[in-house]
């Protein structure tokens, strides 16, 4: 029989308590163990809440993905916490929740291009 693998499984958002979200993670890192799954991810976290699961987990997050916006200061601990750990940060909600960027120089430069 074949069995199918995934390349990588997202815990949508951290549970309501780290005990619940590591409880949730072991199901995943199990995942991951029967090759199931390649790599595992985490979005709509915290700083804190990436810190703590990076730390607990026998499998690391390899991606994060989260809301990119400025009243979040656009992430820049959370993207920082990735590049040092080597994990891919990979924004949503990026031009929705920035519209200026789209009238920004590099963006409007690029269309004048294309």
């Amino acid at each position: 029989s074949t069995q199918s693998t995934w390349d990588s499984l997202v815990l949508h958002s951290p549970m309501r308590t780290h005990v619940e979200t590591m409880q949730v993670w072991r199901v995943f890192e199990s995942f991951v163990d029967a090759g199931q799954v390649k790599q595992l991810g985490v979005s709509n976290t915290s700083f804190e809440q990436l810190q703590r699961l990076h730390a607990d987990a026998r499998v690391k997050p390899a991606v994060v993905q989260n809301r990119f916006y400025a009243e979040t200061g656009h992430d820049e601990d959370v993207r920082a916490f990735c590049q040092q750990h080597g994990l891919w940060y990979q924004s949503f909600w990026t031009l929705t929740a920035n519209p200026g960027a789209l009238r920004g120089a590099a963006v409007t430069a690029c269309a004048r291009r294309a």
